[in-house]
C-alpha cells in the first residue's frame, strides 16, 4: 500500500469523526439546554431514545475518559497532543499494510482531535449520550468517544486475530555476485550434461 493510499484512509476516517463529533456537539448544546446565560448553568432537557437503556443528555466534563482527572485541563491537554504526536509518528515509521488499522488510527486521530478542539474551544468536553440499565448508569460519552472506543476496538481484534500485520516485512536480500557471497571468481565450466 501507498503511502498516499494510507494517509487517505486515515484521513477519511478521521475527517469523518470529527465532523461527526463537532457536529453531534452542536446539535446537543443546540437542543439539549434551555437557552439561557452561561451555558454550564443552564437547565437541561433529556431526551428518552430508548426507554430504560439510552437517552440524550448534556454534560459538561472537564476531566479525561469518564470523567478521570476533573479540572486538570493543562494535564489533559498536554497528555493528548503527546499521545497524538506519538500516534503520528508510529503511522509515519510503520510499514503495515492493513486497510482496517488504519481506518482505526483515524478514528482514534478523529476522536482526539475532536475533543481536544474541545478543551482549547470550551475548557472542556460536551457530552451527551448517556447509557444506563436501570439504576446502573455508564458515563456519559460523545461520537469522539466512541470512535476512540471502536479505532481501538479495531487494533485489539487484530492484535489478537491477525498480529500478522504487525510483523515488520522483511526486505528480500539483494542481489550479489558469486565473487562477493563466496569471495571467488564465478566458475565457467560448463555443467556436464
Amino acid at each position: 500500500m501507498t503511502q498516499k493510499a494510507k494517509w487517505s484512509y486515515i484521513g477519511v476516517a478521521g475527517l469523518t469523526a470529527l465532523v461527526l463529533d463537532w457536529s453531534t456537539k452542536l446539535l446537543a448544546l443546540k437542543y439539549l439546554l434551555v437557552p439561557g446565560e452561561d451555558m454550564h448553568e443552564r437547565s437541561r432537557k433529556i431526551i428518552e431514545i430508548i426507554p430504560g437503556c439510552l437517552n440524550l443528555n448534556y454534560a459538561f466534563n472537564t476531566g479525561g475518559a469518564f470523567s478521570l482527572m476533573e479540572n486538570h485541563f493543562v494535564l489533559l491537554t498536554i497528555l493528548s497532543t503527546a499521545a497524538l504526536g506519538l500516534l503520528f509518528y508510529w503511522i509515519y515509521r510503520t510499514p503495515m499494510e492493513s486497510r482496517w488499522l488504519w481506518i482505526a488510527f483515524g478514528l482514534i486521530i478523529g476522536g482526539a482531535i475532536g475533543n481536544l478542539a474541545d478543551r482549547f474551544y470550551r475548557h472542556g468536553v460536551v457530552d451527551f449520550i448517556q447509557a444506563y440499565w436501570r439504576n446502573y448508569y455508564w458515563p456519559t460519552f460523545n461520537i469522539a468517544d466512541s470512535a476512540i472506543c471502536v479505532g481501538m476496538g479495531i487494533v485489539v481484534f487484530l492484535t489478537f486475530f491477525h498480529p500478522e500485520i504487525f510483523e515488520q516485512k522483511a526486505h528480500p536480500p539483494a542481489q550479489t555476485s558469486d565473487k562477493a557471497s563466496t569471495g571467488k571468481e564465478p566458475s565457467l565450466k560448463a555443467k556436464p550434461e
